[in-house]
C-alpha cells in the first residue's frame, strides 16, 4: 500500500513542512515502512557548493530516505 504522509522536518534548526511518500507492508506481524521526499537545501540555510569556473554542478535539491520496522513488545 502506498501512503503520503505529512510532517515537520528539522534540518540545520529550520523546520518545515514535508510530505513523505510512503511504502507500507504487513511482514509477519510487524509493519515495515520505507519511502522518501526531496527538498531544496538552501531553504534550510544550507549552501550548494559552487563548481570551478562552471565545470561542476551540484543539484541544490536532495533526496531524504527512511527505512522503519515497527513491532509490538
Amino acid at each position: 500500500m502506498h501512503v503520503q504522509i505529512s510532517g515537520v522536518l528539522e534540518v540545520n534548526g529550520v523546520k518545515k513542512t514535508a510530505d513523505f511518500g510512503l511504502d507500507v507492508r504487513l511482514i509477519g506481524g510487524q509493519v515495515a515502512t520505507a519511502g522518501s521526499t526531496t527538498v531544496a537545501v538552501g531553504e534550510y540555510g544550507i549552501e550548494v557548493p559552487q563548481g570551478a569556473a562552471g565545470f561542476v554542478s551540484v543539484d541544490p535539491r536532495v533526496t531524504l530516505e527512511i527505512s522503519l520496522i515497527l513491532s509490538k513488545r
